[in-house]
Order: C-alpha cells, then structure tokens, then sequence
C-alpha cells in the first residue's frame, strides 16, 4: 500500500495481462456439507490472509455462497469486504495520477460506472483502471473535486443479500448511505443536523434489534462519532459568541427529543437542556465538561483534593475547546 501511484498501476496492468480483466459474478447454485462449508471458510481466510486479489474472492465466493448456511455466507461476505476495502485504498493511490483524464472523460458525459460506458473510454491507462476497479466490486465517485474510488455497495448488496445475516445487511446499507450522503457541506461549511440525527437514530435502533451481533461495537462506535458533530465536540460550535445555543440548533434539539422519545438519544438531548438551563443557559465550559462525557471522550471529573486529575481534566477541555472557539471567532469575523 506504500508504493506510488505508477508502480501499482503497473502491477495492476500487469495482472490484468497475464489474468484477464472479467470476474465472473453470477452466483452458482451448490449444496454443500457441514464440512464442505467450513472447508470453504477455512481456504477464504487463508486467500484473503495472503492478499488475493478480489476478483479471485468475488469468483471463489460466488461459486459456493449459494450452499453456505446464513452465518458462514455473512462471515465470507465480512472477509470479502475487508479485501475490497484494501484494495480501495491502493486504487485511490493509482486514482491521484489519473484526475486529469477523468475529468477529461467526464466532460465528455462519460459515467464511470456504466458498463457502457467503458468502451467510449480510449485511455488504455484509465480504461485499465476502470475494468480492475469495475471487477473489484469498486466504483468511481467525485468527492470534493477528486475523483476517488469506493466499495460498491449497489453490487454487494445486489448479489449477497439473499444469503447474509440482516446485521451485516443493515450495516453495508448504512456504509452505502453514508458514502453517497455527506453529513457536512463543504461549500457553506455548514453540518445537516438532520442527517447526523437519523445516523444516531439508526445505530441506537440497530444496537437494539441485534444486541449479540458481531457489528455492535461498531454500531456504538458510529453513534459516538456523529454524537461529536451532533453535541458540537467536533470544532462546529452549537453556540453563538455569547455562549447561547444557536436558535437552529435548539429547535432541531427539541424536535427529536420528541420525535425520538423511545430512545436513549432524547433522554441524553434532555439531560444536555437541564445541564444548559442550570448554567444560566449558556454553554460554558461547565457544559462542555458535560458533552465531553455524553460524546465518549476520556474525561476524569474535577476534584479539588486531587490536583494532578484536576490538570488532566483541564487540559483535556481546553484541547476541546479550542476548535470550537477557532469557530466561533470565524462567526463573528
């Protein structure tokens, strides 16, 4: 993953000569023994562990999904998952030195990501990299004027669905919206708190309809991070510069304490008003103690008998804070 962008596309180019571009999808229909399934496991771990391409995986995986029980075919997809995810990150290494002729291509109406559309595309170079990514059940989006490369969600979920637990499908339907909807717009500079709310939403809802799944930590680990944007601990201030709670922000707050009264999510928005009323509604740094809590972070409480942990908790809410004080000076600039 450490060599520069002209060495992986030659690598890349390379293997596509020597194995041919076309993965083949379609899903093989089998019947497969207790032994024959945990055969099969076994080798897909071993693959994946010695960095197989994923055409190889996508193959091997589509050739025995169909006679996998619902447990083993949602730990193959997991593993396959993983591979593409590491493959995204070396093909958007390659994508730096090919901006030029996607935007070229784009100008023309070329779509990426249509199968059509590849053959009007007749930069070998591009054309290669669009077929490997195209294979890899990766696809092509523009993000903040770059062209990157992605897991292709549509595909996965189009082809294992039928055969994967409904944790795992939640948690690659959530990874596709999340991918294609930002949370923050990056020409206002301004966060959707709707957007951010129907996330949290969404894993507490999903945490409690599958409490023993394997993707429960990372469901809590997503609700804390888009706590963070939601409670303003990520450097956008929910406050004005006299440390009053921006009119937007406290009706959005209000709106799903309501709309969300069943969930942990109102109780911890009631819990934020009642410690802002206590402290003569402003968010003063007595408020900011508290979000640290509520959003996950490290905190140690204050203590006057302990000197060393109030130094700790200082220095932990001044790191804090200046983000969000960095923002409210851009305000009032």
């Amino acid at each position: 993953m450490k060599k520069s962008w002209k060495v992986l596309l030659g690598i890349t180019l390379s293997s596509m000569l020597l194995f041919g571009c076309s993965a083949e999808n379609d899903i093989k229909e089998v019947t497969l023994t207790k032994d024959q399934q945990a055969e099969f496991l076994e080798s897909f771990l071993v693959k994946s562990d010695q960095e197989e391409e994923p055409t190889v995986l996508i193959k091997d995986l589509n050739n025995h999904v169909s006679g996998l029980s619902e447990s083993i075919a949602s730990e193959s997809v997991h593993i396959l998952l993983y591979t593409i995810y590491q493959y995204q990150e070396e093909m958007n290494e390659m994508a730096k030195g090919l901006q030029t002729a996607f935007e070229r291509y784009s100008e023309r109406g070329i779509d990426f990501n249509k199968e059509e559309d590849l053959e009007k595309v007749h930069d070998k170079v591009l054309k290669a990299f669009l077929e490997q990514t195209k294979d890899r059940s990766l696809t092509i989006k523009k993000e903040n004027e770059q062209y990157v490369v992605m897991a292709d969600y549509d595909k996965i979920l189009s082809t294992y669905s039928p055969y994967i637990a409904k944790d795992l499908k939640a948690m690659i339907e959530f990874s596709k919206e999340e991918s294609s909807v930002p949370y923050f717009n990056n020409t206002t500079q301004t966060l959707d708190l709707d957007i951010v709310a129907s996330r949290i939403v969404k894993m507490e809802q999903l945490s409690k309809q599958h409490p023993d799944s394997y993707y429960v930590d990372w469901m809590n680990k997503s609700k804390a991070f888009y706590y963070k944007h939601y409670f303003g601990m990520n450097g956008t201030s929910i406050s004005d510069s006299n440390q009053a709670l921006l009119p937007d922000v406290k009706e959005h707050f209000t709106k799903m304490k309501e709309k969300h009264s069943e969930l942990n999510f109102a109780d911890d928005i009631s819990r934020f008003f009642e410690e802002y009323e206590k402290n003569e509604s402003k968010v003063n740094e007595n408020v900011y103690v508290f979000l640290l809590d509520l959003t996950g972070r490290e905190h140690e409480s204050i203590s006057q008998d302990n000197a060393s942990d109030e130094e700790k908790a200082k220095k932990e809410l001044e790191e804090a804070l200046k983000s969000i004080e960095h923002e409210e000076e851009k305000d009032v600039d």
